[in-house]
């Protein structure tokens, strides 16, 4: 109903934490968004805060952006539910992220 849900810690390698990946809280929402919609679970970055729990988790989830990249190439991963506004979007994080060098698109 209002887009969470549950995944077993085994499967946490198709979880993204965004909130690990990205620090400014509008480019988190934003990606967080586009993720959902392209049907890549992702983390709340709630369940972060308590660090028990943190470093059980984090080791088991996507927190790099090549691993999410990785993640929205894979064939369940449905980009073309995207606007094209949120392709832009998507398409613009990525670009500046290889223009600084911040990932290797190869």
């Amino acid at each position: 109903e209002n887009g969470e849900g549950l995944v077993p810690l085994h499967g946490g390698c198709s979880v993204v934490a965004v909130s690990q990946i990205a620090q400014d809280p509008d480019v988190v929402a934003s990606l967080t968004g586009i993720l959902r919609q392209c049907g890549v679970a992702t983390l709340q970055a709630e369940m972060l805060a308590d660090e028990r729990i943190a470093r059980i988790v984090t080791p088991l989830l996507v927190t790099t952006n090549r691993g999410m990249l990785q993640l929205l190439c894979d064939e369940r991963s449905d980009v073309g539910a995207l606007s094209g506004a949120q392709r832009h979007e998507l398409l613009a994080y990525f670009s500046v992220l290889s223009v600084k060098g911040g990932i290797d698109l190869e």
